[in-house]
């Protein structure tokens, strides 16, 4: 991974790349299933980059472009790289952890963790056709909570159990935040 920090009046700017395999299509892992159409997601085809906020380590949101860079990153490697700009109001600088914190939300999003790698090679020696055509990967969020509210959404679309479902889930969420905040202000 690489960084190019840089700040400006309170707004920072940076240009994080991710290494993915040279089989890895960005357009293929983002468009594999619909949820690539709901907000807070954008899909520019024309670039074939994704725009989407993503969060700090404090809570704190950062807009985000994630793009492909299709040339090899290296003579020595076979890798591609992802190139993500990050862009942050309010924020001075971008620590480490920060970064890392947002490569690891890209990387559940886009299932680039050896695990799913390897079950994706395993998929695909099963399945020669979907490696030929390039399937294998389910764009997800970046956290779990968000993938349960669009799965709660949509799976309860035709009756008022979506809406009421997850206002239970927000009103839990809600309350152990603030059983959190409590705890931590002594």
């Amino acid at each position: 991974m690489a960084s190019d920090n840089g700040s400006e009046g309170g707004c920072s700017e940076c240009r994080l790349t991710l290494p993915v395999k040279e089989t890895f299509d960005l357009e293929k892992a983002v468009c594999s299933y619909g949820f690539f159409m709901m907000a807070p997601n954008f899909w520019f085809p024309s670039t074939c980059t994704l725009q989407r906020p993503l969060r700090l380590r404090d809570n704190r949101s950062v807009m985000v472009c994630i793009s492909q860079d299709k040339s090899i990153s290296s003579p020595f490697s076979s890798s591609l790289n992802l190139v993500i700009r990050v862009r942050a109001l309010g924020v001075e600088t971008l620590t480490n952890e920060d970064e890392q914190y947002l490569l690891a939300q890209v990387g559940r999003m886009l299932r680039l963790s050896e695990t799913e790698e390897s079950a994706i090679s395993r998929f695909h020696e099963l399945h020669p056709e979907a490696k030929a055509k390039g399937f294998g990967r389910l764009f997800r969020s970046p956290t779990l909570f968000e993938d349960m509210v669009k799965g709660i959404l949509l799976c309860n679309c035709g009756s008022m159990g979506g809406p009421n479902a997850l206002l239970i889930l927000l009103e839990e969420k809600l309350k152990r935040s603030m059983q959190n905040m409590l705890l931590f202000s002594f």
